[in-house]
């Protein structure tokens, strides 16, 4: 996110930096510190039997009803494998943090080689694993590469849609547990390195402004919504100008290749989108708005959207398919 004039990606927005290298360490960084605690709903409540409510520790907040088949799986019941595989690989510790009440936590390692680009040794990625536990029942757990580019802070999650990454089952044991990260530590390397080739291959093309007109207007099109029950339409355009701004002027950037071209729809996303309301805000209010619940849940929206399938990460996988040729 812009603010300030610095790239800061959302990661740091919505989470605290791991010191150390103990799981007491990430418990007290990202304030894992809490059981998920099991109620009956009620027997007032018709048809109470088959349900219960997820609590964030003893009398804590409530996040979420669910079905009772529904089985929780504890903070340490995934650290403590994810830890395990991650010292394996000899990754490091980055950022964790809790996503709502307790709906999602998560945690990264930085994987130990820095990647570049052939033709520029100074645009570098690294490489990452992160898991999200879902404690709300809503959503699988899922664990999958990313790769953060040094020069802007863009963050991409090089597993496409289709296939976001390996899930763990609330059912499963210790040992299922570890074979899942293992293999996902694995082919998130694979997957990760694959990117980085693509990258390479898309530093090596150049691109004219009329094709780079085409990609922005194809992720950024114009589009027919509802508003009072009337049709409007909504402009794409400031959101296309401002990708073809960047294209020159994004941080890295050169204002010549399909890489360019990229960077910038992912600076765009990542940091630009809405970028100017939150600086209006930090003006009027200070920097303390940053901490406030309004401008922490939009964040931790933006983040979740950005890393796990939603529509940012959609918008960037398909500017890499579109740049690629393959869209």
């Amino acid at each position: 996110m812009l603010i300030d004039n610095s790239l800061v990606s959302l990661d740091k927005l919505v989470g605290n930096k791991i010191e150390g290298s103990s799981i007491n360490d990430v418990m007290d960084a990202g304030g894992f510190n809490f059981e998920v605690v099991e109620e009956n709903l009620g027997k007032d409540v018709q048809g109470a039997d088959n349900w219960k409510v997820l609590r964030r520790g003893e009398g804590g907040d409530v996040i979420n009803v669910v079905r009772d088949t529904y089985q929780v799986i504890q903070n340490r019941e995934i650290l403590e494998p994810f830890d395990e595989v991650r010292r394996q690989f000899k990754a490091e510790w980055s950022q964790c943090g809790v996503i709502g009440k307790g709906n999602n936590i998560w945690v990264s390692a930085k994987l130990p080689e820095e990647l570049q680009l052939k033709s520029n040794s100074q645009d570098k990625l690294c490489g990452y694993i992160m898991a999200i536990l879902n404690h709300d029942g809503t959503k699988a757990d899922s664990v999958f590469p990313y790769v953060d580019r040094l020069f802007c802070n863009n963050q991409f999650n090089t597993v496409a849609k289709s296939a976001r990454g390996m899930t763990i089952m609330h059912r499963s044991n210790y040992e299922q547990r570890i074979n899942v990260l293992m293999n996902s530590f694995k082919k998130g390397i694979e997957k990760n390195i694959e990117f980085v080739n693509t990258a390479d291959a898309l530093d090596s093309q150049k691109i004219s402004r009329e094709e780079l007109e085409k990609v922005v207007s194809r992720l950024f099109p114009d589009k027919k919504v509802r508003n009072k029950g009337e049709e409007v339409l909504l402009s794409g355009e400031t959101s296309r100008n401002r990708v073809i701004e960047l294209f020159s002027n994004g941080a890295g950037n050169k204002g010549e290749t399909r890489w360019d071209a990229f960077n910038a729809v992912t600076e765009y996303i990542d940091h630009h989108q809405g970028a100017k309301r939150i600086n209006n805000a930090i003006l009027r209010d200070g920097q303390s708005v940053l901490a406030s619940d309004r401008m922490r849940r939009g964040f931790e929206r933006r983040f979740m959207n950005n890393m796990v399938g939603g529509q940012s990460n959609n918008l960037k996988h398909s500017a890499l398919k579109l740049l690629s040729g393959k869209l």
